[in-house]
């Protein structure tokens, strides 16, 4: 395998060289894969160009003719995006850029002072945050804190600001940010609803990467964060460079994550093992180069063949995601290059695998341990790696399979692209039309070994109603959750306890995974799904009865952020009884 130096020099730079030439020559009229690069609404777009620009100049030899037109090529992209409207993280890229030709001793030769009037009032927090209130002027997700603290710290070094706000815009993330029963500290996204995901884990690496770039101190909270999203993701080092398996936003983001916190780790001194981490780094890149990079297409691929992500990274996002990818392995080779990493070939496959197989066995990170309980499981076990959320997916995203309490991995099950639905959950019909399920209200949660495996229980004594955005509360039925995690299987069990059974009508689950089912009958005895040569043997159910099994890999709702689901059961039971004990096995 090459070293990260040479992926980014041989792949990645010259895939954003051609991107901007394209960009520059080509303008609105430009297409990638057949989609308009420049559609309305691209409120990151202008500002990531930007981005791509500086990059490829400042990677150039100076006082080269190439350089020179680059320089040249890069000020005329300034001056003619400088108008253009952006938000938020095109507001961030914008400014990171410009800093960076700051750095580089060129900022002058680019930016004269008319041009730096619009700059300064265009390029400001103030478009999404309100200035009385220092609060979002519509609601986001938390992670946009951190975007206005880095806008506002950045034009704080321009001396475009008199006023110093970004303390302010800090505490406010920081008023989001949980310590958890064990002294560590995670980001809610959510409202203090109790949303967990990639999001949670980066905004350290986000914030912790510009603190590096213009040296300035590193507030401890955030070193400490960073370390704590180091450790999370040692823990799913050897499951092929994935990263987050589950929430919004993961698949080649998720990947991309890796790139984000690990240089950044090694940067700080937050782990002594530095080669290990550099493995990881390695596993990461080859995933971004060779996965999620389709050479064919020429472009990195999120939506097609199978793959699919959610609304927010949609297609029409197509150039600036491209050039985001792209943007998060020149960063990371750049900062393992300050660190003399960057052409250190990666350690030899059997060592690293040895250093794999010497991490904790599984690990629980407790979020919250307050009115309900909110953490996530890892799970190591032979040949995979298992994420299991205990969370509150919040509203519009509480009921999404992404968020649902249930074992993801790369080669088991994710959820699919903005889908909704129960997998491995009982959904509950009420007599009265509504629906309900286990998903939001957790309490208790427990992790300990026994002799059948590591067991992980909880409970929940209010259901969730699914119907609508907004989660909300029902009283009636108490389900005390009980997962069981060996290497020859992962087994659920809902015992129910229900007040009146005559309110309601039956109970559904469904599963959706990635292996290809035997298509015959006889999964109908003893509720028995086979599989073909695969990752799974058979999946096995009690107390509720296989209805259908469908073969779904061509259909596009069944497609997660990196591959097909293959194979969607179906269960039913009617509810006539006040004590339910409900059990799906996934044998290996």
């Amino acid at each position: 395998m090459k070293s990260f130096h040479d992926i980014v020099d041989t792949k990645i730079l010259p895939h954003v060289k051609e991107l901007c030439r394209r960009i520059y020559w080509e303008g609105d009229t430009m297409t990638l894969d057949g989609i308009t690069c420049f559609p309305e609404g691209q409120d990151f777009l202008h500002g990531t160009v930007i981005s791509g620009f500086v990059q490829v100049m400042e990677s150039l030899p100076k006082n080269t003719q190439e350089y020179k037109e680059w320089l040249a090529m890069t000020q005329t992209m300034i001056q003619k995006n400088s108008g253009k409207f952006m938000n938020t993280f095109g507001i961030l890229e914008f400014l990171l850029s410009i800093y960076e030709l700051k750095s580089m001793g060129v900022y002058q030769q680019i930016v004269d002072e008319d041009l730096e009037v619009v700059l300064k009032k265009n390029l400001h927090w103030n478009v999404f945050i309100d200035e009385k209130t220092m609060r979002f002027k519509r609601p986001r997700a938390n992670n946009y804190y951190g975007v206005a603290y880095r806008i506002a710290l950045l034009r704080e070094f321009f001396e475009w600001d008199t006023q110093k706000t970004s303390s302010v815009l800090l505490d406010r993330l920081f008023e989001h940010v949980h310590t958890g029963p064990d002294g560590s500290i995670f980001m809610d996204e959510s409202d203090d609803e109790g949303r967990y995901d990639k999001y949670s884990f980066t905004i350290a690496s986000e914030l912790c990467e510009l603190h590096g770039l213009t040296r300035s101190p590193l507030p401890d909270k955030l070193k400490q964060m960073l370390k704590q999203s180091m450790a999370t993701h040692m823990l799913l080092a050897g499951n092929q460079g994935v990263g987050f398996t589950y929430g919004r936003s993961v698949g080649a983001n998720a990947t991309g994550a890796i790139l984000e916190i690990m240089p950044l780790a090694m940067q700080y001194g937050l782990h002594d093992d530095l080669a290990f981490l550099h493995g990881i780094i390695m596993e990461a890149g080859k995933r971004m180069s060779e996965f999620w990079f389709n050479p064919k297409r020429g472009m990195f691929n999120l939506w097609d063949d199978g793959r699919r992500t959610d609304g927010y990274r949609g297609k029409h996002r197509i150039l600036e995601v491209n050039l985001d990818m792209s943007l998060k392995m020149i960063r990371a080779n750049k900062c393992l290059k300050a660190l003399g990493w960057h052409k250190v070939k990666p350690c030899e496959e059997h060592v690293y695998q040895k250093k794999c197989a010497a991490l904790p066995p599984y690990h629980m990170i407790p979020f919250q341990q307050n009115e309900y309980d909110r953490c996530l499981f890892i799970k190591r076990m032979v040949g995979r790696v298992v994420m299991l959320p205990v969370i509150n997916g919040s509203r519009n995203w509480y009921d999404h399979v992404a968020y649902l309490p249930i074992p993801s991995s790369i080669d088991l099950m994710m959820g699919p692209a903005n889908a909704r639905g129960m997998y491995m959950v009982p959904m509950i019909q009420m007599a009265d039309g509504k629906r309900i399920a286990p998903i939001v209200y957790s309490k208790h949660v427990e992790v300990k070994e026994t002799s059948c495996g590591v067991v992980l229980t909880y409970m929940q004594d209010e259901l969730c109603v699914i119907d609508g955005h907004v989660p909300t509360k029902h009283l009636g039925i108490q389900d005390t959750i009980t997962y069981t995690f060996t290497n020859n299987y992962i087994e659920r069990i809902d015992q129910l306890h229900v007040d009146n059974p005559h309110r309601y009508v039956s109970i559904h689950i469904e599963l959706g995974v990635f292996d290809k089912c035997q298509l015959t009958d006889s999964h109908m005895v003893n509720d028995v799904v086979v599989f073909e040569d695969g990752n799974l043997s058979n999946i096995t159910f009690e107390g509720i009865a296989v209805t259908a099994v469908e073969d779904v890999a061509d259909d596009d709702d069944y497609h997660t952020p990196c591959k097909p689901l293959q194979t969607r059961i179906i269960c039913h039971k009617k509810l006539d009884d006040k004590s339910i004990r409900i059990l799906t096995r996934i044998n290996f």
